[in-house]
């Protein structure tokens, strides 16, 4: 087996629920299916998501955390490692790319689905989110006078 190391950090959303398994040592493992999603230019000057699928091995705390914590359509930030598999099978050489992840981090609410609204109105401190806002509370003061701003 050869192996590619590369680092790599992704930020999207579970495909499926998380089947968490044990190995013999009684090691959590989990492989989840991530789509992140990027914008690119149409040849008619339009812009569209294209979403592209990684395959993710999750290991011990974090394998039992994502399953425990999350569910399909959650929202994930992934760092870790690219790392090529290879094997022989019926005299046929295979190989694939997953990301082994070294740490996860949970972006966005626990209750957001794939299918939410992305301009819903959710709550800070018992008060609402401005909408389109990138989720800044409204009610933070913004004081830029300390800011020195290079253009």
């Amino acid at each position: 087996m050869t192996v590619i190391l590369t680092e790599i950090i992704k930020v999207g959303r579970l495909t499926a629920d998380v089947e968490l398994r044990y190995s013999q040592s009684g090691t959590a493992m989990a492989t989840i299916g991530l789509a992140v999603n990027r914008s690119q230019k149409q040849s008619d000057g339009s812009w569209a998501d294209v979403a592209s699928f990684f395959s993710v091995q999750l290991f011990g705390k974090t394998a039992e955390n994502v399953q425990k914590y999350s569910g399909k359509g959650r929202q994930l930030a992934v760092q870790g490692y690219l790392q090529q598999q290879r094997w022989e099978k019926d005299g046929k050489q295979n190989s694939r790319v997953v990301v082994v992840a070294n740490s996860v981090q949970f972006v966005g609410n626990k209750d957001e689905t794939k299918s939410s609204n992305p301009n819903k109105v959710d709550t800070y401190a018992g008060k609402p989110y401005a909408e389109n806002q990138s989720g800044f509370p409204e009610d933070i003061p913004y004081d830029t006078g300390d800011i020195d701003i290079p253009f």
